[in-house]
């Protein structure tokens, strides 16, 4: 029996991991927009999901498809940093370990992460403007919204962003130590 090396579990854990991102990648956008399409359905079924504003009756096709459009938003930055994790594991699996690459992966995490915050902040409050669009004046709501988990995803994006900085700086004096005689 063959004793697998660290690269090996590496390798092997970084290829599922790709695979999960991928499927990730291809069923969160289809699934929201199943969700919108079928929202009275699902919500009927008591399938609910939290919304910024509550929603108590069946609401219109033109609105559930605004409400898709402005999920699309924060679905992007996830989206974009799948792809950047993707990436990461991509490397990982090839071997690639400590290289430029990966700062950039690592980099645009953290970036991303930092603007999902600032893009679901936004998104939620199109959001409870498009979902109460339909009511008489005087009905339609426009929240904004600031929690623990944004400070959270805040703090965990800076974190990132300082991992990047020092894997920098770690690649770089790797290099130099490289072309050191």
């Amino acid at each position: 029996m063959k004793n697998k090396t660290n690269q090996d579990r590496i390798s092997h854990f970084s290829a599922q991991l790709k695979l999960i991102l991928t499927t990730f990648i291809i069923l969160i956008p289809t699934l929201t927009l199943v969700y919108w399409l079928f929202f009275n359905s699902l919500q009927a079924a008591g399938f609910v999901i939290e919304l910024p504003v509550e929603i108590t009756t069946e609401i219109d096709l033109i609105t559930r498809l605004l409400a898709f459009l402005v999920c699309l938003l924060p679905i992007t930055v996830a989206l974009y940093a799948a792809v950047q994790l993707r990436r990461l594991f991509s490397l990982y699996q090839q071997g690639i370990i400590f290289s430029y690459d990966n700062v950039i992966c690592f980099k645009r995490m953290g970036l991303a992460l930092l603007a999902w915050v600032i893009v679901g902040t936004i998104s939620d409050t199109l959001l409870s403007l498009a979902l109460t669009i339909q009511n008489p004046v005087g009905e339609r709501l426009l929240t904004i919204g600031f929690g623990s988990s944004e400070m959270t995803t805040l703090i965990t994006g800076s974190v990132i962003l300082v991992i990047s900085w020092v894997m920098k700086e770690a690649v770089e004096m790797k290099h130099e130590q490289e072309f050191t005689v």
